[in-house]
């Protein structure tokens, strides 16, 4: 005799299924059937591909490949980077005003610093009197004397 769920034309709604050991599994909300239920191919891809590059990497590689440039008659390799940051010089000594505003807002980021920060003649004395100080008491020879002479020997 034939079971009314055998087949798929008789199943419509998908009401049971067999699993692999042969038992009954009943399909249902949140119970799909388990030929349907984890697909292959479906998930998000396998991560990132062996060798591939970040964007860090492409503009480091990128900016910092060498090129021939010529200056006051001689050839030297210098960095894309360092090329275009003299062109931007020599467009702002030109008059273009985007390359004067470029070249100013770069100088004030990375140019040289305005002040040095030198202490003062005052300052390096108190310093030098402060480690003289500290270098006193702790000479390798007197920690053993003050220790006999307060009496610490117990």
């Amino acid at each position: 005799m034939k079971d009314e769920f055998d087949d798929d034309a008789n199943n419509p709604q998908g009401q049971g299924d067999q699993s692999a050991d042969g038992q009954e599994y009943k399909v249902g909300y949140g119970k799909p059937p388990k030929h349907t239920q984890f697909p292959h191919g479906n998930g998000p891809g396998k991560g990132k591909p062996k060798g591939a590059k970040n964007l860090k990497t492409i503009v480091t590689s990128a900016t910092g490949a060498k090129v021939s440039s010529k200056a006051n008659g001689k050839i030297k390799k210098i960095s894309k980077i360092e090329a275009a940051m003299i062109q931007l010089a020599n467009k702002a000594a030109a008059g273009d005003l985007k390359a004067i505003e470029k070249l100013i807002a770069l100088y004030e980021r990375y140019g040289p610093e305005e002040h040095s920060i030198l202490p003062t003649a005052e300052e390096t004395k108190a310093d030098l009197e402060t480690l003289q100080n500290y270098l006193a008491m702790h000479q390798p020879g007197d920690a053993a004397d003050e220790g006999e002479a307060s009496g610490d020997n117990d």
